[in-house]
Order: structure tokens, then C-alpha cells, then sequence
């Protein structure tokens, strides 16, 4: 009896050794405890981001990158960091992929259009501009963000259609001034520049 008492006693050390060790006492443990972690990762992110220091915000979205639930929100987020730090290739390499997976979402077409304007590309952001605000006649800014890029690409008779159609719809607009006071000093300018010519 003292011997099968023995038994069970050294069974039983050796058992509770043995589950102490491994440190995993409940299945999936593991993956609970790693999620967590990239959880941490993304929280920490997004207080970087918050605080508006986005290079340190981009070093813990890109470490959630790996987690299959955050990847979608870091993805974005990191996007964004470049917009905020103007690096324009990097931000439009993730917009273009996350415009072609989700073409119907306009407030990623709005930023695509941003971001192309941004590089330079002003027919690809009237395009998509013209696009939102045609689905969206009701959004003022779609509008005033098409007249902005006709505005750099020097399209004055776009510049006075858009015009026209910003004050029909959307007279309340705060950029109807500015955008006169633009077309007024053109006109201005071209007057001068006709009379020195005639000269």
C-alpha cells in the first residue's frame, strides 16, 4: 500500500511539473496571447497617430500587418501615415490596391483622386472626382475639390462651368469667393497682358 502510495505521489509531482512547465494550461492560449499582442501593437498605433507623430504610428501598424483581423485597419492607417508625411508613391501604392479591391467606396475614391492629384496626375483626379460627384451631386465637396484640381491644371472655361454649377447647387459654399476672386485676377492679368501686346 505505502508503495502504490509512493507511486501516485511521484505520478502526480511529476504531472503537476509537467503542466507548470509547458505555461499552457488552456488550449489556444497561445493565439489568445498573440492576439492580445498585435491588439497592444494597433492601440499603441493609433495613440502615435492620435498624437500626430505618424512615422512612429506607421512602425506599429506595419507589425500588425501580420494579424489577419487588424491587417485591413492597419493597412488603411498606414496609408494614411504617408499621406500625413507626404510620401506620396508609398501612399498611393496602398490606395491603389485598396481602391481595386473596394471601387464603390467613395471616401477611398475621394482620397485615390487626393493622392493622384497630389502626384500630379490631374486627369486621373478629375476623373475620379468628376465620377464621386456625379454619384454624389449632393456632396459640396466632391464640387469644390474638381474645381480645385481645374484650378491647377488651368482649365479656366472648366474652372467657370464648375462654377456655375457649385453656385446653383451649393450657394452657402465658402470657396465661391475665393474661386471668383481667382477667375477676376486671370481676367485681370489677360487684359494686361492684351494692352502691353497691343503696345
Amino acid at each position: 500500500m505505502k508503495k502504490l502510495l509512493y507511486i501516485v505521489c511521484i505520478f502526480a509531482s511529476l504531472l503537476s511539473f509537467s503542466c507548470a512547465s509547458s505555461g499552457n494550461l488552456i488550449p489556444g492560449q497561445n493565439k489568445v496571447k498573440l492576439q492580445n499582442i498585435y491588439s497592444e501593437y494597433y492601440n499603441i498605433a493609433e495613440a502615435y497617430f492620435n498624437l500626430k507623430n505618424y512615422s512612429k504610428a506607421l512602425t506599429y501598424y506595419n507589425l500588425c500587418l501580420e494579424n489577419q483581423s487588424l491587417h485591413n485597419n492597419a493597412y488603411y492607417k498606414s496609408g494614411l501615415c504617408y499621406i500625413y508625411t507626404k510620401k506620396w508613391d508609398e501612399a498611393l501604392q496602398i490606395f491603389s490596391e485598396l481602391y481595386k479591391n473596394d471601387a464603390e467606396n467613395a471616401s477611398l475614391k475621394s482620397t485615390f483622386a487626393y493622392i493622384n492629384f497630389m502626384k500630379d496626375d490631374k486627369e486621373k483626379a478629375i476623373s475620379l472626382y468628376e465620377e464621386l460627384y456625379s454619384q454624389y451631386p449632393e456632396n459640396m465637396e466632391y464640387l469644390e475639390n474638381l474645381i480645385a484640381v481645374y484650378i491647377a491644371k488651368e482649365d479656366n472655361s472648366m474652372v467657370e462651368e464648375k462654377l456655375a454649377v457649385l453656385k446653383e447647387n451649393f450657394p452657402s459654399s465658402t470657396k465661391i469667393s475665393k474661386i471668383e476672386e481667382y477667375l477676376q485676377k486671370l481676367n485681370k492679368e489677360n487684359q494686361e497682358e492684351e494692352t502691353s501686346s497691343a503696345q
